[in-house]
């Protein structure tokens, strides 16, 4: 499967545009981390465009991933239901 550069370029708009309400431990960190990185993630992204990672290596990352973020949401979400019965 090819990777591919549009992705990453929508992944940083959104971390752009997410990014600012970041807690940051030092006022400092928001500009020297916040956007350094962003670019960074952005040039990776550019230079590994329509690099070829095996089908088997995306399902051998991604399922675990994609079960974790299951998982976490699940957890989320009785947290929630929990929370708004101690009224």
């Amino acid at each position: 499967m090819p990777l591919s550069p549009v992705v990453s370029g929508a992944g940083v708009a959104v971390a752009a545009a997410v990014s600012g309400g970041v807690r940051w431990r030092r006022p400092w960190q928001r500009t020297w981390l916040r956007w350094p990185y962003l670019a960074a993630v952005l040039a990776f992204g550019v230079l590994v465009g329509a690099v070829e990672v095996p089908a088997l290596a995306t399902a051998v990352v991604g399922l675990p991933v994609l079960l974790g973020l299951v998982f976490q949401c699940l957890m989320q979400s009785e947290e929630g239901r929990s929370a708004s019965g101690c009224r």
